[in-house]
């Protein structure tokens, strides 16, 4: 996706910035410092059917330390007490750092996109 994908899906995610229904942005704070943020959209017309979430980052300086395990439990609290049983998230394959976090968390694989590169002759007709 590049930037422009990307600022087209959050604005229209996000109409009302942080003031958008069913969207719970959260800042995570230690020791009043800013260490990350998490962003959960909950079930409703144009959004995935569960509570979902779109992003969580820790900032560099913070990682390592627990903080996005902590976002995301504290995430499970407060869809839970929503009356949500469920929370979904996507990562890429290649960022095996947080797919361990996920699955020490409990998150199991429910579907897999696959891509096949092709070479510019790819519509040529195939060999017999």
């Amino acid at each position: 996706m590049t930037g422009a994908e990307a600022a087209l899906r959050i604005a229209q995610l996000l109409p009302d910035g942080v003031a958008t229904p069913g969207t719970l942005l959260r800042v995570a704070l230690d020791d009043g410092v800013e260490v990350g943020w998490i962003w959960v959209s909950l079930p409703g017309p144009g959004r995935p059917s569960m509570p979902w979430i779109h992003n969580i980052e820790v900032h560099p300086a913070h990682r390592g330390r627990g903080h996005g395990r902590r976002m995301i439990q504290l995430a499970e609290a407060e869809v839970g007490r929503l009356g949500h049983d469920q929370l979904g998230l996507n990562v890429f394959t290649d960022n095996t750092r947080a797919i361990r976090l996920y699955e020490s968390l409990g998150f199991e694989v429910t579907n897999q996109q696959m891509r096949k590169p092709l070479t510019p002759d790819a519509g040529a007709e195939p060999p017999r």
